[in-house]
């Protein structure tokens, strides 16, 4: 065409270009428009830093410049016990149910504290940290009483609203009854009766049908000195549970240190009770096989050990008990032999090595009796009769400082031994003598 005429008529754009286009407005729209399903929330965050809350359903994203996070709302359960301190350094597990989730109204909240880490297991994690918290300024009697959820939940509750989770409710299960018994022991061990006897109250008025809440008051009353006391605790204890391990332990105890006949017949006769009920006990067997032993009746002691060792034939006590009765019997080498056996089993076993020992001071070998003792005080906690027995056989080498040195531990872990201070007194004079 010729310059000044008619313009020219612009071509059509090709058809491949304005497909390209239009798939390129639809990639576009694809990046930026983002649906949000139910049953989830969003949080839309700018490189700058900048976050905002989104609900279910579309909403726009600036790609490259905007992410979009996404949070399950279904919520967490934890239905199960939950290790937890106390202010008085008590340790136990406390059974727990609650339910948590994202708090929709705090949603920028949790995003900013999960700090990355995966939603449900920082809801997890945060539900367990503030549990562990808000008992923490709690001693243990007070958290293992019926109303602590009650007096926990609003705690845990306010605890995970500033993180941006909310729950329905702690509820805190009673716990189980050994765990009360156990914080009641180690607050006897730590020397805190006050809080022990508090904590065995509320649980017998709680239950008072559970055997093992009677037990727990039992050794309440005995470390304040009320055996009578004890003893019927322990009694009734054994009413509701005749198999139950702890109360008939503290009986056997406190009735085989005594000298009184009847006591030592009702303990037969309630270790026979429990045997009825449970007849798989060893240490039930083993317990009334010392009670034949203390009685004489060494055919029935027999019987009682040699099915202990049946019942539990990994377990070195019951040999160390057989030993004693072939000692009884006179029958020394034969008692070597089964305390060998019981050491083979657990080579530190203390009984055994001092029983062991015993067996050759009777039969006057000294250095080989003095072995064992050494062996028996390296494996166990000390013992007034082996430091006896010790200061025994010192002496009767002649090694009189020795014995003077082991007669003097032992009456600093019993004083009242008049016997012993006798005897210390008399070897302190033959050392003074000797210059």
């Amino acid at each position: 065409m010729r310059p000044g005429g008619p313009s020219e008529i612009p071509q059509a754009m090709p058809r491949s270009r304005v497909r390209l286009l239009i798939l390129a407005l639809v990639a576009s729209l694809a990046l930026t428009l983002v649906y949000v399903p139910a049953g989830q929330l969003a949080v839309r965050e700018s490189y700058g830093g900048g976050v905002s809350s989104v609900g279910p359903g579309l909403t726009f994203r600036i790609p490259l410049v905007q992410r979009l996070y996404r949070y399950d709302t279904l919520p967490v359960g934890i239905d199960s016990p939950v290790t937890i301190k106390s202010k008085d350094n008590a340790s136990f597990s406390l059974p727990v149910t609650i339910s948590a989730w994202v708090s929709p109204g705090d949603l920028v909240t949790f995003h900013r504290s999960r700090a990355g880490r995966e939603p449900r297991l920082y809801i997890e994690e945060r539900v367990r940290e503030a549990l562990g918290e808000a008992t923490s300024g709690m001693n243990a009697d007070e958290i293992l009483t019926p109303d602590v959820g009650r007096r926990l939940g609003p705690t845990v509750s306010a605890d995970l609203i500033t993180h941006g989770i909310a729950d329905d409710g702690l509820k805190v299960s009673p716990p189980a009854p050994r765990v009360v018994l156990n914080a009641v022991l180690d607050y006897l061990k730590r020397r805190f009766p006050a809080s022990a006897r508090r904590l065995a109250e509320r649980a017998v008025a709680a239950d008072p049908r559970e055997a093992l809440y009677q037990t727990a008051m039992g050794m309440v009353l005995e470390a304040e000195g009320q055996a009578p006391a004890a003893e019927k605790a322990y009694l009734d204890a054994l009413y509701l549970d005749p198999t139950a391990f702890e109360p008939m332990s503290r009986l056997y105890l406190m009735y085989q240190t005594t000298k009184d006949p009847e006591k030592i017949a009702r303990l037969e006769r309630l270790l026979e009770a429990s045997l009825q009920k449970k007849k798989d006990s060893a240490v039930h067997h083993d317990w009334l096989g010392q009670v034949y032993l203390r009685l004489g009746r060494l055919d029935q002691a027999e019987q009682a050990f040699q099915t202990a060792i049946g019942l539990a034939p990994r377990d070195p006590e019951y040999r160390v008990s057989l030993g004693s009765l072939r000692v009884r019997q006179g029958k020394l080498d034969e008692a070597r032999k089964v305390y060998e056996e019981a050491l083979s089993l657990r080579p530190d076993q203390p009984l055994a090595l001092f029983n062991l020992g015993a067996t050759y001071a009777m039969q006057g070998q000294i250095d080989k009796a003095i072995e064992q003792f050494q062996k028996a005080e390296r494996a166990g906690t000390p013992n007034h009769a082996l430091y006896n027995s010790l200061a025994q056989a010192y002496e009767q080498k002649g090694q009189l400082d020795r014995a003077a040195e082991y007669l003097k531990r032992s009456l600093a872990l019993k004083p009242e031994q008049p016997d012993r201070k006798a005897a210390l007194k008399r070897i302190e004079s033959q050392l003074k003598k000797r210059g």
